[in-house]
Formats: structure tokens, C-alpha cells, sequence
């Protein structure tokens, strides 16, 4: 039954541009903003009621509810919010259209909005933007994706561990200065699941390159995960290709590798009778 839920999830992510997580943002903000207000303990306080609070109440509300049926359907609601709307080809394309017809600031508008580029630290005539968009489209795919897929499995098909991560996200989208301890909690989660998506790099990419580089830094727990992503992907796509060309074999990259991935768990509950 979870791998049925899995594979629905990936079909939402394959063929739908629908981005739920864009459109609870703004219902969501509100209340947010006066969470972010609370900034005792460092943002303890914030991070807590915006995320440790309700998770633990979904705990409790699924366990007095006691019911499988319950706990596919809302799996499965939290992963379609998680999966869909992270199909970035779509965008990606639109971004170098515009730069081919040197309409940079409507493609910057399209890197800050879908392209995972934060308009405070980069400028419309970057000459590494593309770059940064690499980057940026790396980090929103693992973070909103791989990492809530990854929670998911480990924790049993318990949603839990996917509205975790989702309020986690949105908890530091929406923060008005940087959240450091969210931050540093979000790097925590994604140690692992970063090294295992390195290890699906290198196998549907250049796998002596990118594996010499995964274990170079297989321990490096300083990194952020977006730079890490950022060196297996040019690891495992090896060749030199231009700059507009090299984003796009990035988003075909990790589709692929998302493929790698349900079929690791196809395995996994088929012969480890794990799930």
C-alpha cells in the first residue's frame, strides 16, 4: 500500500504543474508572521509552535483515530502536497528563453519565484546565475522531495514525518530574518538523505566521477546541502555542455535519480518485507 502511495505521489510529480505548497503560502503567512514574532530562546520558541506543536498534535489525533486507512489518506494527501509543483523543467525553459531574448529581468523574476534564487543575495546581471540556478532548483527539489520521501520511509508510512518536514520548510520560507536553528535542524534531517541522493546521482549519471567525490565528502557534516547536491551533480554529469543546457541534463538528473529511488523501495518492500 505504500509503495501504491509512492508511485501516485511520483505520478503527481511527473505530470502536474500544480504547486499546492504555493498556494497555502499566503493563508499560511499570516499566522506565521506572528509566530516569527516570538524570538525568545533564539527562535526556539517560534520553531517550536510552528512546527514541533502541530506535528505532535498529528501524532496524537492519528493515534487516538487508530486507523490504517487513515494514515494512507493522509500520507498520501501530504506527499501530493509535497511532490506536485516540483517539476522545474517547465521553468527552467521559460528562464533561458528569456535570457536568450534579453529580457533579464522578467527571467530573474522567474529564477526568485520558481527557481529556488533569493533576490537579497543575487542581481539580475549575476554572471554566475545559472549557477545559482542550478543550485537553487537542486536544494528546493531535495528539500520539498527527497527529503519528505525520505522521512516517509523511514518512519513506516507514518505522514508525521512528512508534515514535519513541509512546516519545517515553510516555517523558514517565510522567516523574516534567517533562522538559524531551523536551519541548522533542516542540515541535520538531510545528512543522510543528501549521501543517498548522491549515490542515486552516480548511478544514473558519470559513476567514477561522482562516486569519488560522494566519498570525499562523505563526512563532512559542514556543508551546506545545496553545495554538496551542487558537486554530485556536476560530478555525475561530467561533460562540458553550456551553461543553459547543463541546468536542464541537472533537472533531467534528478528526475532519474527520483527513479532510483522508488525502485530502491520497490525492492525494499518486495524482498526485505521491511514496510
Amino acid at each position: 500500500m505504500i509503495l501504491v502511495i509512492l508511485a501516485i505521489a511520483f505520478a503527481v510529480f511527473r505530470f502536474s504543474h500544480i504547486n499546492p505548497q504555493r498556494a497555502i503560502l499566503p493563508l499560511a503567512r499570516p499566522l506565521l508572521n506572528k509566530i516569527h514574532g516570538y524570538k525568545q530562546a533564539g527562535g526556539l520558541v517560534a520553531l517550536s509552535m510552528a512546527v514541533f506543536i502541530p506535528t505532535a498534535l498529528s501524532v496524537v489525533l492519528l493515534y487516538f483515530f487508530n486507523s490504517t486507512n487513515v494514515l494512507y489518506i493522509s500520507g498520501l494527501t501530504l506527499l501530493i502536497i509535497a511532490f506536485a509543483g516540483n517539476n522545474y523543467l517547465k521553468h527552467l525553459e521559460n528562464f533561458i528563453e528569456l535570457r536568450k531574448n534579453g529580457n533579464y529581468k522578467q527571467a530573474f523574476d522567474v529564477a526568485t519565484h520558481h527557481l529556488g534564487v533569493d533576490s537579497d543575495k543575487h542581481k539580475t546581471d549575476d554572471d554566475n546565475l545559472y549557477e545559482v540556478v542550478n543550485r537553487g532548483i537542486l536544494g528546493l527539489q531535495f528539500n520539498s522531495l527527497y527529503l519528505c520521501f525520505f522521512w516517509y520511509v523511514v518512519l513506516l508510512g507514518h505522514p508525521s514525518g512528512v508534515l514535519f518536514i513541509l512546516l519545517l520548510n515553510l516555517f523558514i520560507k517565510t522567516a523574516p530574518i534567517e533562522p538559524n536553528i531551523a536551519l541548522k535542524l533542516r542540515h541535520a534531517l538531510a545528512w543522510i538523505p543528501v549521501r543517498i541522493t548522491g549515490l542515486t546521482f552516480a548511478l544514473v549519471g558519470d559513476f567514477t566521477r561522482c562516486f569519488n567525490v560522494w566519498f570525499k565528502d562523505l563526512l563532512d557534516i559542514q556543508m551546506p546541502s545545496r553545495k554538496i547536491l551542487q558537486e554530485y551533480a556536476n560530478a555525475a554529469l561530467g561533460e562540458m555542455l553550456e551553461p543553459d543546457e547543463f541546468s536542464i541534463q541537472i533537472v533531467k538528473l534528478l528526475q532519474r535519480s527520483l527513479v532510483v529511488w522508488m525502485v530502491l523501495l520497490a525492492f525494499i518492500v518486495t524482498f526485505g518485507g521491511v514496510l
